[in-house]
């Protein structure tokens, strides 16, 4: 860079601002370029201070090529479908990256006029405006080009960098978003996808490699499928959910290369996840608000892999063939879920509304239940409806074909469903006995759910819920139940 002499009589008093400002950074003090560029005028009125260095449409800017900080090199040609990135075709640029970047090169204002430098290397290192200096040139239609070079933090009132158009002396300030539009990687610039489905189309997640398992649910009732088969909590289920709705990615990292899948962990994933989710409608609205259209969206399967961590902050993630880092915060319980925090601690927990039967076992006799639903009627003979206009049910109980009082078997249960186990048993537990004191066997809508009760110490029993040992619960609150 060879920028033009400023005018001899200014010379002298410029040279000892510069032997000041050298001796302050070896001092590893702070420094301030001198304006007295508008005499008169606080540095914070910005609107009458502002200068304007490019005034062009959008449509004028052709190319710009980038050198960032680190000396990377990128060039990006702007054309009617706006920025693309030059050799990289299938490169998606972030819409609003781009825009930002666009009107930066078409309509850039500094914030001031700092002053003016002579041609030397030693002014211009002092202000980060020399060699190694990030910069953008950028190429009109009408062949104008125009090379900016983004220096050092200036030491104002208004935080901004200080700024020089190449082939000129005078240095500028402009805001610090202006030098992060240029001064980035490559990377930082790709698009990034959403990912946030509405959590409630989750029909059910498979997670293989690490702590695997599988997830599902039919009309509501959520239950683990593998490695073992356990109804799940509805609120670590809820919490779950929650999480798949929040997650996001941070910035894309790279496409599936091989190099690029060994360096991030992702050659050999820890884990793939992959999420079902259920037929949806997707509704369109105009203007004002009136539905216009509705698009029936077919079941679909969702599959991320987790690569490695990225210092101990977020994680590696792949998706649709391309690389992203994600953090902790939106995505590390895809890495930190686990089948034991799942499994319910009542496992009981079905809704009379979804019982058809309820067999009971205990001392080689057996009595069953039978549950029905009928519409409830007011003592008006309307219906009974809810807060939303839907036909209220009651259920109707009978046992072993007699109807039954409703109430007393409601009443048990509810304390049935309450059951909540006390601890878990050591892992691969077996009874000493194969006979169960108890058994209840339920038939609902969603399939068939087994209990039985066998003793264990002197105050529980262990818990076999659809052939599987987890847990065990207290005795009293066990034989209170009279069903």
């Amino acid at each position: 860079m060879q920028p033009v002499r400023k005018k001899q009589q200014n010379q002298v008093a410029w040279r000892w601002i510069l032997a000041i400002l050298g001796l302050l950074v070896l001092s590893g003090g702070v420094f301030m370029l001198l304006r007295p560029a508008v005499p008169g005028k606080p540095f914070n009125n910005l609107e009458q201070q502002r200068v304007a260095l490019i005034e062009k449409d959008a449509k004028d800017l052709l190319r710009v090529d980038i050198i960032n900080s680190q000396g990377g090199t990128f060039s990006l040609l702007n054309g009617p479908e706006g920025l693309k990135v030059e050799g990289l075709p299938d490169f998606v640029v972030d819409k609003l990256e781009a825009e930002l970047i666009v009107k930066d090169l078409t309509q850039m204002y500094a914030n001031e006029i700092a002053g003016e430098l002579e041609a030397g290397e030693e002014e211009l290192d002092l202000l980060g405006l020399g060699d190694g200096a990030p910069r953008a040139t950028a190429s009109y239609a009408d062949s104008s080009s125009l090379t900016m070079v983004f220096g050092h933090s200036a030491h104002t009132e208004i935080p901004s960098d200080y700024l020089m158009v190449l082939g000129s002396p005078v240095v500028y300030t402009v805001s610090p978003e202006t030098r992060d539009h240029f001064d980035r990687a490559l990377e930082t610039l790709h698009a990034v996808p959403a990912i946030n489905f509405n959590p409630d189309l989750v029909d059910g997640v498979e997670v293989l490699g690490q702590r695997p398992f599988t997830l599902s649910q039919v009309e509501g009732l959520w239950e683990l499928t593998e490695p073992l088969l356990y109804p799940a909590s509805p609120e670590a289920v809820r919490g779950l959910l929650s999480d798949i709705g929040s997650m996001r990615f941070a910035l894309y990292a790279g496409e599936a290369s091989g190099e690029n899948m060994t360096q991030y962990g992702l050659a050999e994933p820890r884990r793939v996840i992959t999420f079902t989710l259920a037929d949806s409608l997707m509704t369109g609205y105009d203007s004002q608000g009136q539905e216009t259209t509705t698009i029936e969206v077919p079941a679909q399967r969702l599959r991320i892999a987790l690569g490695s961590d990225i210092e101990n902050l977020g994680l590696y993630c792949l998706y649709e063939g391309k690389i992203y880092q994600a953090s902790n915060a939106s995505m590390g319980f895809l890495r930190d879920t686990a089948p034991d925090g799942l499994l319910s601690a009542s496992p009981l927990n079905i809704p009379i509304a979804r019982l058809n039967s309820l067999r009971v076992t205990a001392g080689g006799a057996s009595r069953e239940y039978q549950v029905t639903l009928a519409e409830k009627i007011l003592p008006n003979n309307q219906l009974a409806l809810d807060e939303a206009g839907n036909v209220l049910h009651e259920p109707y109980v009978s046992l072993n074909g007699v109807e039954t009082e409703r109430e007393a078997f409601l009443r048990q249960y509810l304390a049935l469903m309450s059951l909540r186990r006390d601890g878990r048993l050591p892992e691969g537990y077996q009874p000493e006995t194969l006979e169960p004191v108890r058994t209840y066997l339920f038939d609902t809508a969603q399939g068939a759910r087994e209990l039985a009760l066998f003793p264990y110490g002197a105050l529980h029993y262990a818990m076999r819920v659809n052939g599987v040992f987890v847990d065990y619960i207290s005795r009293g609150s066990a034989d209170q139940i009279t069903l």
